[in-house]
């Protein structure tokens, strides 16, 4: 998600934890598209890499939204983050993690981005101070990401992970219309975030529609009442 400013504390933005990585390198794109690239273009539902693979190639996504999920041998999908336009995936780092080998990058929708491998993003890294900074914060909002994931959404009720989900996700969302934030994922895609089956996504959405909540029509999720659906959340969300 972007960053959201709630205080601000010796100068510094604090920010919640986000799902959704974009506009983070917006400012180096002329930087980016003056280094030797491959410009790629990817169908939704098309991956960027398969299990087997470590990573070696770096993406500046211009258009579109990708997703990236860790793919147990028992086959289970847990889904760890999406990027967005203006984003830099996966970051630059020289050391190989076996962990690498059980991800998988998918196009959540179709996608144009810029191609680069991991030398010429290190040249970068070693030449602009700023694109450095940039670089080191993305890997700490990674950081923060994953602290609240095992921290904190390991230890909640279901009820509470979802609340927490849908808020995080609805900061993102654009409002519609009738200044109404949607969210356009799936239960599915909601259960693969969170690690519970569908069946009970189905049932603690529905347990928010009768609150007053949210509202599930049209393929989206409606946030209706926002004070409502933060009474679930825990502390660390607000």
């Amino acid at each position: 998600m972007e960053t959201v400013q709630l205080s601000l504390s010796k100068g510094f933005a604090v920010i919640t934890p986000r799902c959704l990585y974009r506009n983070d390198f917006s400012e180096f794109r002329e930087q980016l598209e003056a280094l030797p690239h491959k410009l790629c273009a990817f169908g939704a539902g098309e991956t960027l890499w398969m299990p087997g693979e470590y990573i070696e190639r770096v993406y500046y996504i211009e258009r579109g939204i990708i997703k990236t999920a860790l793919h147990d041998e028992d086959g289970t999908k847990k889904t760890i983050y999406f990027h967005g336009p203006n984003s830099v995936f996966p970051g630059c780092h020289q050391s190989q993690f076996t962990i690498e080998l059980s991800l998988v990058t998918t196009a959540v929708t179709p996608v144009t981005a810029l191609e680069f491998n991991i030398e010429q993003m290190q040249r970068l890294l070693q030449r602009s101070p700023d694109f450095s900074q940039a670089m080191l914060e993305s890997y700490a909002r990674y950081i923060n990401l994953l602290i609240f994931e095992s921290a904190h959404q390991s230890h909640h009720r279901a009820l509470v992970k979802l609340c927490n989900l849908l808020y995080l996700l609805a900061r993102d969302a654009a409002p519609d219309k009738s200044g109404l934030q949607r969210i356009a994922f799936s239960q599915e895609e909601l259960a693969e975030i969170l690690l519970l089956n569908r069946v009970s996504v189905a049932r603690l959405l529905a347990q928010l529609r009768e609150e007053g909540a949210i509202d599930t029509r049209r393929g989206a999720i409606t946030i209706i009442d926002e004070d409502r659906l933060l009474s679930h959340c825990s502390l660390e969300v607000r």
